[in-house]
């Protein structure tokens, strides 16, 4: 059972690895695309900023989680921590 466990949390941590890697391509685009720009309305810059710290946040964990150990015990670490930084990104939209 617990190896099934922690298949699954592999498992999970190679789908939110995608994700990720995704959403920087993204990223990175819309950034790009930001600091060519011209004329930045103001109401945006707070959400810019809340895009460069995910963007940094996302690319350091996924960094770690790809060079990290493949055990289910490790990846739970790694998966723990996204978490913290989904939350850390919405509070600092937030605030």
């Amino acid at each position: 059972m617990a190896d099934e466990t922690g298949d699954d949390l592999l498992f999970f941590e190679a789908m939110v690895q995608q994700k990720i890697s995704d959403f920087l391509s993204k990223t990175e685009v819309a950034l790009t695309d930001w600091e060519a720009a011209k004329k930045k309305p103001e109401d945006m810059e707070k959400e810019i900023k809340a895009l460069r710290l995910s963007h940094q946040l996302f690319s350091n964990w996924l960094k770690k989680s790809l060079k990290g150990k493949k055990d289910g015990f490790s990846a739970c670490g790694r998966l723990l921590e996204y978490s913290e930084i989904c939350v850390t990104i919405e509070r600092a939209r937030s605030d």
